[in-house]
């Protein structure tokens, strides 16, 4: 897949490349957001019908790339019982270093749902590249998986690794480029929020049972 950056666009966020930012709020801030025909916002429970939606955590990663996570669970109600399921949508954006900053490109953008099993997956996906790419070489693609929305590729170069998704209902195609001890810190964050989701989704179902719903 094509990772090259389109720096003619000039619709661009100037965004100053500090790192991995674990409360990164300035991305979304708290507009709402409107993802497969569910409205919910970051910091609000919001009830859409008969399913609410419950926040956990929005967060940030910004390396050659900006990448933010939002985490959710849905709660349905259905003959009298809840059932209730976990959400976290990764939005991928990239990015073209300049001056000391980075800009990203709003149409390059690509929004992805995995669950938390999901993004530990790929978390443990992008460790185990490291081993297989001592004997698989380079190009070669270390990982493929299918999301509900999308296919994710994992292939690297000689000093570079690569996410690779491609959305199956538009075709849209994003590269994501890292170093490795980005890399690393990518699968840290992935495995961070996988936690921090499943712990909400546990407590939160426990609390229903407790209810007696």
């Amino acid at each position: 897949m094509n990772n090259n950056y389109n720096q003619n666009n000039n619709n661009y966020d100037n965004v100053n490349n500090q790192g991995s930012h674990e409360n990164n709020q300035g991305y979304y801030g708290n507009n709402t957001q409107d993802d497969v025909n569910n409205t919910y916002t970051d910091t609000d429970i919001v009830q859409k019908g008969d399913t609410i939606f419950h926040p956990i955590a929005y967060r940030g990663f910004s390396a050659n790339s900006l990448i933010t996570f939002n985490s959710f669970i849905q709660e349905k109600k259905d003959s009298g019982n809840s059932f209730v399921t976990d959400v976290v949508f990764i939005v991928f954006r990239e990015g073209v270093r300049s001056n000391n900053s980075t800009q990203y490109n709003k149409q390059t953008e690509i929004k992805i749902k995995f669950n938390a099993i999901e993004l530990r997956a790929l978390g443990y996906a992008i460790r185990n590249s490291f081993k297989l790419k001592k004997s698989a070489g380079e190009g070669v693609i270390l990982y493929k998986a299918n999301t509900a929305s999308a296919e994710v590729q994992i292939n690297t170069s000689k000093d570079m690794y690569y996410i690779n998704c491609i959305k199956y209902d538009s075709g849209k195609k994003i590269g994501v480029s890292f170093d490795q001890y980005n890399f690393l810190a990518f699968s840290d964050t992935l495995k961070n929020m996988a936690d921090l989701t499943e712990s909400f989704l546990y407590k939160h179902q426990r609390a229903i049972k407790n209810q007696g719903v």
